[in-house]
């Protein structure tokens, strides 16, 4: 997979990602799989807390960084920021879920193939870095308003900025949405990208649809920022 093309940031504002499939075979967590799938990730992996109505079972990492997460009919693998953690890079969180939905398919003995994909990069936009008053949020080109009019003549109570885009050659979709945690007093700011689109049968096909998924949103992310936003991330031209 090529991806000198694609920007990369030194600090990127990544706080989650998560590759998500949903399968034809709608095979629900039972006590006796999830314990034999919690062997089969071996000690480096822990239950985590399940839900109420026992359609959930979650799977954490001990280090709190990578959670596997299989409901009725799909499974979600997500590496989350953790205190002095760093993003690891796509393709280390790509082969991570490789290699846990491998063991589900074998463990779990899944016999049904993924019919649709999904791939989510969540950002986390602290005040004093990329902006310190509303008036700072065009660093998102997402955010169209002037500053005469975030934070001059009104005060910001909330922001929710959705759009949902389709590619116009294939079926994969693109949900942008960017959103202010409540309330804005804490200075908190996410922006998500999520790529999704149906999924042809075979594993190779569905990493396939992951590495396009990330290309479109590293893409758009880099489209969406500032150039003053982008040199505070440090951007470098290779991406991952």
């Amino acid at each position: 997979m090529a991806s000198e093309s694609l920007p990369d940031y030194t600090f990127p504002p990544l706080c989650r990602v998560s590759l998500i499939v949903e399968l034809d075979d709608l095979v629900s967590p039972t006590p006796l799989a999830t314990d034999a799938l919690l062997t089969a990730f071996g000690p480096e992996w822990k239950a985590g807390d399940v839900p109420s109505g026992g359609e959930h079972a979650i799977f954490q990492s001990l280090l709190e960084d990578r959670l596997f997460l299989w409901t009725r009919g799909s499974v979600t693998y997500t590496w989350e920021e953790t205190d002095g953690g760093r993003y690891p890079h796509y393709e280390a969180i790509r082969d991570g879920f490789a290699a846990a939905y491998d063991q589900f398919r074998e463990t779990v003995g899944v016999a049904g193939e993924a019919t649709s994909w999904a791939i989510s990069y969540t950002n986390q936009f602290l005040r004093g870095t990329v902006w310190q008053s509303e008036r700072d949020w065009p660093f998102c080109r997402l955010v169209a308003l002037p500053p005469s009019v975030l934070g001059g003549r009104h005060n910001v109570a909330d922001v929710t900025i959705d759009w949902e885009l389709t590619a116009p050659d294939s079926e994969d979709a693109l949900h942008l949405r960017l959103w202010s945690q409540s309330p804005i007093s804490d200075g908190e700011l996410f922006l998500q990208l999520t790529a999704s689109g149906p999924c042809e049968p075979g594993r190779p096909a569905l990493l396939q649809a992951f590495d396009r998924g990330r290309r479109t949103i590293v893409e758009t992310f880099a489209e969406l920022a500032t150039p003053e936003a982008s040199d505070y991330w440090g951007r470098r031209p290779r991406g991952r």
